[in-house]
């Protein structure tokens, strides 16, 4: 199971609830997974050389470990060097996070 979380407060400054969903459509899950793997497989903390999620997957993997935290604010320094489409991806996880639990699980 996965737990997506914060340990801070989130700001409007930071998470635009508007963002990247202006017309009201819903997002492409299929996509958002993708995304959700790109993100836990290659997100490496500042000043860290491996990737942060990596051990944390395989103890998932080899049921060594039942759940996964998710640090939102992971999510948001990722997005901010990551690729343009990851725009508003971070805001989009606030706004349903029952749902992108499930796209993280599938990814």
């Amino acid at each position: 199971a996965f737990v997506l979380g914060s340990t801070r407060e989130m700001s409007q400054d930071r998470l635009d609830p508007d963002d990247g969903d202006r017309d009201g459509a819903f997002p492409d899950y299929a996509d958002e997974s993708d995304k959700a793997k790109q993100f836990l497989q290659g997100y490496v903390a500042l000043g860290g050389s491996v990737p942060k999620y990596a051990e944390p997957l395989q103890e998932v993997a080899d049921r060594k470990r039942k759940q996964l935290l998710v640090e939102l604010d992971d999510v948001l320094a990722w997005e901010a060097r990551a690729p343009e489409d990851f725009d508003s991806f971070a805001a989009r996880i606030e706004r349903n996070t029952p749902r992108y639990i499930e796209v993280f699980s599938e990814a």
